[in-house]
């Protein structure tokens, strides 16, 4: 492939990517640091993260969804300074995030490591990628407590912790965290979650009550909160289209508002 002269921004490698019509699947090989479009060069199996993806220095966007990719996530990815999307769902890379990318990705907006085999604890250091609008974590096998500084992410809209083997630490009472995620939804941080419209924390083990201060969340427009042991009344939550709070040990009256208006 001719190398041409513009610089890449954007990096899909996909499923489609790695068809079985493909005459080679390319591995990111690449030879110059400015990451002009057009240097991928050698087939190699797409099992492992290349570790050339590094030297992308220009990279705004790098989507791996949904291919084979095993192993932990290269520390030179957080070095991509421009990055501003990252996309490793439905593979099966496994591993804690390291302590070391915490000051990395400075323009991160999304990031999203769904349906991996990532473990350990969510790191405190998430609250550092302060332009996040999305996080998704779910269907990992992260433990331990749910972080309270993410109610710094006061730019987050998508917040999806589910199906994780999440806690929260028994003396709080509520989820206080959330009530900062004014974007988002859920502990009485989670009302600085302005600008959350959707929340998603089903499947884990998280008890305790629902925060009052969520329906300061007035933005929210998915709740998803089932199968965790989470107690206390809906009635604030007027603007939702969507809900799930199944298998908890909720009471009070439905709300009024939103899907509930549809209710019988």
């Amino acid at each position: 492939m001719g190398t041409r002269s513009r610089t890449l921004a954007s990096l899909y490698m996909d499923r489609e990517s790695f068809s079985q019509h493909s005459p080679k699947r390319p591995s990111i090989l690449l030879k110059r640091t400015e990451a002009t479009f057009g240097t991928l060069v050698s087939p190699v199996s797409p099992r492992t993260i290349p570790h050339s993806i590094g030297s992308l220095s220009n990279l705004k966007e790098l989507s791996m969804f949904n291919n084979s990719f095993h192993g932990q996530i290269l520390e030179s990815v957080f070095n991509l300074s421009m990055l501003q999307i990252l996309a490793f769902s439905a593979n099966s890379i496994s591993g804690n995030l390291p302590s070391s990318i915490a000051n990395g990705l400075p323009n991160l907006d999304g990031r999203y490591l769904a349906d991996n085999r990532l473990s350990g604890e969510i790191p405190a250091y998430v609250s550092n990628f302060s332009k996040l609008t999305i996080l998704d974590l779910s269907k990992n096998s992260f433990s331990g407590r749910v972080p309270m500084n993410l109610g710094n992410l006061q730019n987050l809209e998508t917040l999806v912790l589910e199906y994780n083997e999440l806690t929260n630490d028994p003396s709080m009472l509520e989820l206080d965290f959330l009530i900062s995620l004014t974007n988002c939804i859920i502990p009485n941080e989670s009302g600085n979650m302005s600008n959350l419209i959707e929340l998603g924390i089903e499947g884990n083990e998280l008890t305790g009550t629902i925060p009052d201060t969520l329906g300061q969340l007035r933005k929210l427009q998915k709740l998803r909160l089932g199968f965790n042991k989470l107690g206390r009344s809906l009635e604030k939550l007027e603007n939702l289209e969507y809900f799930n709070v199944s298998f908890n040990e909720l009471s009070g009256e439905i709300p009024n508002g939103g899907p509930f208006n549809n209710f019988t």
